[in-house]
């Protein structure tokens, strides 16, 4: 169940009026990520899927140890939902083990140093807490305020021009 397993078993307190208020307000927008869980599992393995995590105004940078800057994510794997394989990769690279994935997306395509062409899409997603734990395949990581978010090398990478504009006004 989607509000298990945002909140984690035996909540308590503060943390149950606050999972009723994510979920009259977030959860709900999770009902068309599902319908796409059929088309996920047509598109197969190889699409990518990244996540802007937002925490108030900031959005989760992750610093790469060849320079230029990241977003969490990675490739989904055999019969791997949108939502699913983002928070796999979110909690492989950053030990955040919750977010709330929203249905406000972008799709995005590069071609990387060997000239091949790297697909995905990336998603909205919110903080709720827990310390970051960076991973190996990042050098560190900086909470960005999003008004800097255009700043970077990522900006039009990902497709973040679509998702920061209802964010920045």
């Amino acid at each position: 169940m989607i509000f298990d397993d945002y909140l984690g078993k035996g909540s308590k307190g503060n943390q149950e009026s606050f999972g009723m208020m994510i979920f009259n307000n977030v959860v709900k927008r999770l009902i068309p990520i599902c319908k796409e869980e059929a088309l996920m599992q047509a598109i197969g393995t190889g699409w990518g899927v990244k996540g802007m995590v937002f925490r108030g105004d900031e959005v989760l940078v992750l610093f790469n140890p060849n320079g230029g800057y990241d977003l969490p994510g990675g490739r989904l794997e055999a019969n791997e939902s949108f939502c699913g394989g983002l928070r796999r990769e979110i909690l492989e690279e950053t030990g955040i083990k919750k977010v709330v994935v929203t249905n406000s997306s972008a799709p995005w395509s590069f071609r990387n140093r060997s000239g091949r062409l790297v697909r995905g899409t990336t998603w909205v997603c919110h903080y709720v807490n827990g310390e970051v734990f960076l991973s190996s395949e990042h050098s560190g990581f900086a909470w960005k305020p999003v008004r800097q978010m255009k700043d970077l090398d990522i900006y039009h990478k990902y497709g973040l021009e679509n998702l920061i504009s209802g964010f920045t006004k």
